[in-house]
Formats: structure tokens, sequence, C-alpha cells
């Protein structure tokens, strides 16, 4: 709400705010609005969800080789790691899947004020199931 020109000041000096401070707000900087992401984070996120969509398409190698490139390209972001994990867990390579679903947890877990807490809780659960599937005998295909 607007302070109008006969009002007492806001800051609390007893003056009226004509008097005051009516001219120091415009002078103030306004709050930036909040920047986009930069660019190389988009660049992040379409190269990982490019690993996923060859990961669904059962093209093994291109994925491993993207994942390479994001380690490259991104060493201190988790993706490489958790796109590998996906890929050997989609190959049932259960000992690959838990090192590369170690490597993300414990990279996430140095940095808690840089990935939130659900995704921390997120990559334990799969660090658990992925030590099941190695723990429990395997079944025979049917």
């Amino acid at each position: 709400m607007k302070t109008s020109r006969n009002e007492p000041c806001p800051c609390g000096s007893g003056k009226k705010y004509k008097k005051c401070c009516i001219g120091k707000e415009e002078n103030t900087p306004k709050p930036k609005a909040p920047a986009p992401p930069p660019i190389e984070r988009k660049d992040l996120i379409d190269l990982s969800n490019g690993v996923v969509d060859l990961i669904e398409q059962r093209r093994w190698e291109e994925a491993e080789r993207l994942c390479e490139r994001l380690r490259r390209e991104y060493p201190d972001e988790i993706d490489a790691d958790d796109r590998l994990c996906m890929l050997y867990k989609a190959r049932k390579e259960w000992s690959k899947a838990l090192q590369h679903a170690e490597a993300a947890l414990h990279q996430a877990e140095a940095r808690p004020d840089y990935f939130d807490q659900e995704l921390i809780d997120d990559l334990r659960e799969d660090v658990d199931y992925i030590r099941e599937q190695i723990s429990s005998p395997q079944q025979p295909s049917r």
C-alpha cells in the first residue's frame, strides 16, 4: 500500500512523508527479477534427458558415450553418475549400477545446500533397491 504525502513517514521519524523519505524509494534499486537459468543449465538438462531417451530406446552404447560427455562437461553435477546408474539398472548390471548410484548419493550428500533433501532421499532409496537386487537370489525367467 502506498503512503500518502501528508501521512507520517513510515520510517518512524515523526515527519510527514513528503518532508522525509518521499524521494528515497525512487532512488532505491528495485529487487531484480530472478535470472533465468544460465544457458549451460539448459544444455545440461537437454544432455541428461538425451541419455534417458537413449536408454528407453535401448541404445546402450550411445547412452554410455553421452554419460561420459556429461561427466566431462558437467563434473560438478550428479547427472553422469545418475544416468549411468539408470543405464546399468536397465541392463540389469546391478554392481555397476550400485557403483554409480553410490557416487551420485555421496556427491549430493556432500552438497546439501545445492541438492535438496528429497533428491538425496530418492538417491538413498535407489541405492537400497540396487543392494536388494544384488543380495536377492535371481528368479529364473519364465
